[in-house]
């Protein structure tokens, strides 16, 4: 494929509460070339709404992703998660979508907002088919399909009833905000920034849904966006070769970069420097209390420290689910550049840092190939990132 399937997501919880009543899910599945992603509300908010509709998510991910047919998933779903005894309605509902690294695909809804589907600025219209159900107490419920083809530069937009209900009961809004206000803002925000990524419409989504709640989110909210394009490659360069006569080649790889560059360890980017003829600057303006500041070096996006940067990488990876605005440190500004990339190169260097082997040290520091291990894991698990590991 000539393109890249961006997936990324933006949720608040309803104000006051910790939980979101919304759960976003999303799997790459490399040996069937095909990607499931599953947006789930569950009925009100916070912790029981959050339980049921990450139950939902994952029953619908795991049927999905096993070539369950709609039917059968949808019924199972349906039968399996309670009735609200006073509303005597089901506790979720859901958004499923099957795309194949073509871009076949396939939408399964029941009871979400509709998603959109735009080609290049232009909102497509689809063609969508229904299957009626029956519900615990007999009633017939309808859950959606639909399929088409995605193509470069086409985006799909999904979202709970957070975005569409935002600002119900307002004098501007007082039916709320609506699919056609979601439409109209995100088709501004498309012919405004045509590269816009799939995390930034998401999180100019969910932003405008609260600013029309008044700044306080009357319901969850989420928004996800699936944005097919060229690819954005990020090469990381970290730890000096095994072997010393492999440093031509080190700097050889750094210099044939045409795309996001990032340097970590002081004596790999000596290598590089002294073998390129760039000098590095340490920026001691961005020293944080914790990590050492990153330097400067002509045509590198970002040069920082090796081993303890690297492992608070690891750290924020693991525990959070988008890189701030604003970077306070090196760990954070790497981990912007890393999720804002779909396609990520290490090339680690194998020779082993002495003064992070010396027994008396207090630093809790892993091994760099175990660090990278794991940062590429998550990127590879948590965001889907397409992920390569190259050692000298």
């Amino acid at each position: 494929m000539d393109f890249f399937i961006e997936v990324d997501y933006r949720q608040l919880p309803k104000s006051g509460n910790y939980a979101c009543g919304d759960f976003f899910i999303s799997r790459r599945y490399e040996s069937e070339k095909r990607i499931v992603s599953v947006l789930a509300d569950g009925l009100g908010s916070g912790i029981k709404a959050s339980v049921l509709a990450t139950l939902s998510a994952t029953m619908a991910l795991k049927f999905i992703s096993n070539d369950m047919d709609i039917v059968t998933t949808s019924k199972i779903i349906m039968e399996t998660l309670p009735v609200c005894q006073v509303r005597k309605i089901g506790y979720s509902t859901f958004t499923i979508i099957d795309m194949d690294f073509e871009g076949n695909t396939r939408v399964i809804e029941y009871d979400n907002p509709s998603f959109i589907l735009f080609n290049g600025n232009t909102i497509s219209d689809i063609q969508k088919e229904s299957v009626e159900l029956k519900a615990h107490d007999g009633r017939p419920i309808k859950v959606f399909y639909s399929s088409f083809k995605m193509t470069k530069e086409s985006r799909l937009l999904f979202y709970s009833d957070g975005v569409t209900q935002a600002g119900i009961g307002d004098d501007s809004y007082p039916l709320g905000w609506g699919d056609s206000g979601a439409r109209q803002f995100v088709t501004y925000l498309i012919n405004q920034h045509p590269d816009i990524s799939a995390g930034e419409i998401s999180q100019k989504l969910v932003g405008r849904a609260r600013f029309i709640d008044g700044g306080e989110n009357k319901d969850d909210v989420s928004a996800v966006a699936i944005y097919l394009r060229s690819p954005r490659v990020c090469s990381v360069f970290t730890g000096p070769p095994v072997n010393p006569e492999r440093d031509a080649d080190l700097a050889k790889r750094v210099e044939e970069c045409r795309h996001k560059t990032i340097i970590c360890g002081g004596t790999t980017s000596q290598i590089v420097s002294k073998r390129l003829g760039r000098e590095v600057e340490v920026k001691l303006d961005s020293k944080s209390a914790d990590l050492p500041p990153v330097s400067i070096m002509e045509g590198i996006d970002l040069v920082t420290e090796g081993s303890i940067t690297l492992t608070r990488v690891a750290s924020i990876l693991e525990f959070i689910d988008y890189p701030k605005d604003v970077p306070r440190d090196a760990a954070e500004q790497m981990v912007k550049i890393l999720l804002e990339s779909d396609q990520i190169n290490f090339t680690v260097g194998l020779s082993v840092n002495e003064a992070h082997q010396n027994p008396a040290t207090t630093w809790d520091l892993e091994l760099r190939k175990n660090i990278i291990k794991k940062i590429a894991s998550l990127l590879d698990r948590r965001f889907l990132k397409e992920v390569s590991v190259t050692y000298l």
